[in-house]
């Protein structure tokens, strides 16, 4: 396995770790405890005779570096909603200081400004591919309330959806899927894992509020069943929101159309 970290570069790092990650899992349950290097080899050779694994395809240098600049946008919006939360403190409380206000409004509109310029060289990016930008733009336009780079950050983090058979399969990578926890007469909470890609989970939110705001079919539908059968806890509802939206957004990729509000009345 050491020999791995030789080619690693980018996502390789994260594929070479997840491999290891789950060769140790699957000698454990064989009842091997020990893990040197030959033992490695050999539970890699008896863990690819017995299952039937998929030839891993790199995502796009294009995809990449979508994922890239998506991600830095993320982490500028964070930084600027803690300076903001910041400045709202101080300027709500009893003692305020005029240099500290000036600071922070300084940082937040420099990260403005550069949040800006990430959108706009993300979008530039995707329009490089005619075909790729066709399809983002057609999703956007139909479904209303989901915003261009909601897509594009929901495309870029799952590779164009490669890999995919299901949605089923989607749901899991997100951490959308419904864990339950019960034995007997015994029933625990059912959550979702939250076992998988956070960044697409944080993309959902924004556009869950949007389409549940616009009163959108099926979501909203969807949104008030939830409500009412969980006693008003917003939480749950939002969440099923969250993963149907990602299903619709997959499916509408896959099948290259447009969203048909129609099909739902």
């Amino acid at each position: 396995m050491k020999n791995c970290y030789f080619f690693l570069h980018d996502n390789k790092m994260m594929v070479c770790l997840e491999l290891s990650k789950r060769v140790k899992q699957y000698l454990e349950v064989l009842g091997q405890k020990s893990k040197p290097d030959k033992l490695d080899g050999k539970g890699i050779a008896q863990m690819a005779c017995e299952r039937k694994f998929k030839t891993w395809i790199p995502a796009s240098k294009q995809t990449l570096q979508l994922r890239k600049l998506l991600r830095h946008r993320k982490s500028l919006l964070q930084s600027k909603t803690r300076y903001s939360n910041q400045l709202h403190a101080i300027e709500h409380s009893a003692l305020k200081s005029k240099e500290v206000i000036k600071s922070l409004k300084k940082m937040m509109k420099s990260l403005e400004k550069q949040i800006q310029e990430i959108e706009k060289i993300a979008i530039n990016l995707a329009k490089k591919d005619e075909q790729f930008f066709e399809k983002i733009t057609l999703i956007v336009e139909s479904v209303k309330g989901l915003g261009m780079l909601s897509v594009l950050t929901t495309v870029a983090e799952t590779n164009g959806f490669e890999g995919f058979e299901s949605s089923k399969q989607l749901v899991s990578y997100a951490g959308y899927n419904v864990v339950e926890n019960s034995s007997g007469k015994y029933n625990g909470k059912t959550r979702i894992s939250k076992k998988g890609n956070a960044n697409l989970r944080t993309t959902m939110y924004m556009p869950t509020l949007s389409v549940i705001r616009t009163k959108l079919k099926p979501f909203y539908d969807l949104y008030l069943r939830l409500l009412a059968k969980n006693g008003g806890l917003k939480k749950k509802a939002m969440v099923a929101v969250q993963r149907k939206l990602l299903v619709i957004i997959y499916t509408l990729w896959k099948k290259n159309e447009a969203f048909d509000i129609s099909y739902y009345k």
